[in-house]
């Protein structure tokens, strides 16, 4: 296990790196602010401004187009107007077609996109109150250029992550059945033993393997050890597909908050948000059975969610945390991600850099890629932010097959066989693997401990230490970083006292 931790909790600007052109949007150039050359002739009778002069030839190949997020320091305060007539475009706001993202008018904040358009008909969409982007089709050259400018603090393609589930033929909808709970004690604490529980909430409630004797994997008859407080007064924030609000096991917990998507009604079209939901706080399948659940959708109906939608997300989490941190029966927040995409995304690490110095707690799945975690983000970016990222164990404790694994894996969880709600009605179940699956699992651990351990309530580092401590006392068997196994405080049925 590793016993010490070193973050650089630092916004680092780094150059973009660029992959192969996607789009092409035509003979669209822009004239920068930093190009004071006179128009030609040619460029007037065009109509098109005289360009930079890193600029290639209309049709170079080597020069592709691409959507960018430009992110803007955190010292930058002007209008929209102002900053985009000082890079060099004339552009001029759509107010009728601005995009509200918000979906629950109870919280009171509302993010929205505003569009713009410029003089040769350019599209661009400004966003965030807690860090301020926005995105545009550029040439690779155009985006070297406006990487040089002072109030720019990173450019990069709007990279795409999809959700870290094993994708199968066939899943097995499954009605959910009665539970039945047993009230128990320790000390002041209430605590229960969920005896029709799935078999990854045994594991993650014991020092002890699971041993199945006789039951399936997927059954619904292993003992889950809880506090009945945990979760009380949380909000998680979940980036994924979107959470069937009116399923039963939610009682009433689940609210619809954001979609990044326009014409979309915010449903979980493909059940990966409403599996993960239910893994970290439904009644029958949670882990903190009381927290609230917020559907963040960020992962479109055809498996995408581009980087621009996250960060939009994140950026709404921090607006509502902050307004909620004067409420008193709030006890934090937390936002898990089971979604991974290739390469970097800084802009998405710069926001998880806000949220964390609001004190906002995250966690991530690693990746089913079967191959080293810091080579997508976010996951990749836990070595250096306090953020958890969760590889995924089965019921033997040994690393699945498909987890990514290396230094950016902190910890790992159940992420194999396992049941939890779905969107294909009100009592929907079942069964998925993934990464996916064993980050909601942290996700409610973390609930649990923010009601514990107040002191942790806004120390998102205390929190990842405290977890990872939590995991000291069982080993994953095949990794070398990250191998505790998650835990939520019990060590046992030793260690509870029956009430009759």
């Amino acid at each position: 296990m590793r016993s010490q931790f070193i973050f650089t909790v630092a916004l680092m600007t780094l150059q973009p790196t660029l992959a192969k052109p996607t789009s092409n949007r035509g003979s669209f150039r822009i004239k920068p602010r930093w190009d004071r050359s006179e128009p030609t002739e040619s460029s007037e009778t065009n109509l098109i401004p005289s360009t930079y002069g890193a600029l290639k030839s209309e049709d170079d190949p080597t020069d592709p187009f691409d959507t960018y997020i430009i992110t803007m320091k955190g010292t930058e305060a002007r209008s929209w107007f102002d900053i985009f007539e000082e890079m060099g475009f004339n552009a001029t706001e759509n107010t009728k077609k601005q995009y509200f993202s918000h979906t629950n008018n109870e919280s009171g904040y509302h993010n929205h996109i505003r569009r713009f358009e410029t003089d040769f008909g350019e599209k661009i969409e400004a966003f965030g109150y807690n860090m301020r982007s926005f995105t545009m089709n550029l040439r690779e050259s155009e985006a070297d250029g406006l990487s040089g400018l002072e109030e720019v603090a990173i450019i990069e393609k709007n990279s795409v992550a999809r959700p870290t589930v094993i994708e199968e033929d066939y899943i097995e909808v499954r009605n959910m059945t009665v539970g039945k709970f047993e009230k128990r004690q320790q000390g002041l604490a209430e605590i229960y033993v969920q005896k029709t529980a799935p078999w990854n909430l045994q594991r993650i409630s014991t020092r002890d393997k699971v041993v199945t004797n006789g039951r399936n994997v997927t059954d619904m008859r292993y003992d889950y050890t809880y506090d009945s407080m945990a979760g009380l007064g949380v909000d998680v924030y979940l980036l994924d597909t979107g959470t069937n609000i009116e399923h039963k096991d939610f009682a009433g917990r689940a609210k619809r908050e954001f979609n990044a998507f326009e014409g979309d009604d915010g449903k979980d079209m493909r059940g990966h948000g409403t599996h993960t939901a239910g893994t970290v706080a439904s009644i029958n399948y949670g882990v903190a059975k009381n927290a609230n659940l917020l559907a963040m959708k960020v992962i479109s109906n055809a498996g995408k969610a581009p980087a621009a939608g996250v960060i939009q997300a994140i950026d709404h989490a921090i607006s509502r945390h902050n307004k909620r941190r004067k409420d008193a029966d709030f006890k934090g927040s937390i936002i898990s991600m089971s979604l991974s995409g290739p390469g970097t995304a800084e802009s998405v690490k710069q926001v998880m850099l806000t949220a964390i110095q609001a004190g906002i707690h995250i966690s991530m799945a690693a990746g089913n890629q079967n191959k080293d975690a810091c080579t997508s983000w976010p996951a990749r970016y836990s070595k250096e932010l306090p953020i958890i990222t969760v590889g995924a164990s089965d019921i033997n404790d040994k690393k699945a097959g498909f987890s990514n694994f290396g230094e950016c894996v902190d910890i790992h969880a159940p992420g194999v066989a396992i049941t939890s709600t779905y969107h294909k009605g009100p009592t929907s179940i079942a069964s998925l693997q993934g990464t996916s699956m064993a980050c909601p699992a942290v996700t409610g651990i973390i609930a649990d401990e923010l009601v514990k351990n107040p002191r942790l309530r806004y120390n998102p580092l205390g929190m990842k230490r405290h977890l990872i401590s939590m995991s000291a006392g069982v080993a994953v068997v095949g990794v070398k970083n990250g191998e505790g196994l998650a835990n939520n405080g019990f060590q046992g049925t030793s260690d509870e006292i029956f009430i009759p």
